[in-house]
């Protein structure tokens, strides 16, 4: 999985994917090239640019980013 970019100025639309709660959604993953997501238990397959993701502590995360610089 390569990341390219992650957006911590995130806004929900309506066909967005995302994991957690919509109302809470704090971080974007941005792929430099489309994933592929297995849901109901790998008989859908779609691909994903983007993953919307919640947050709790989200300095945690800016942290661990600039480590893996």
């Amino acid at each position: 999985m390569d990341i390219g970019g992650v957006d911590f100025n995130v806004s929900v639309e309506k066909n967005d994917f995302i994991l957690g709660e919509k109302s809470t959604a704090n971080a974007k993953f941005i792929f430099k090239q489309p994933q592929k997501y297995y849901g109901m238990m790998g008989s859908i397959v779609e691909e994903v640019s983007e993953i919307i993701i919640s947050i709790t502590s989200l300095e945690t995360l800016k942290k661990a980013l600039s480590k893996s610089k």
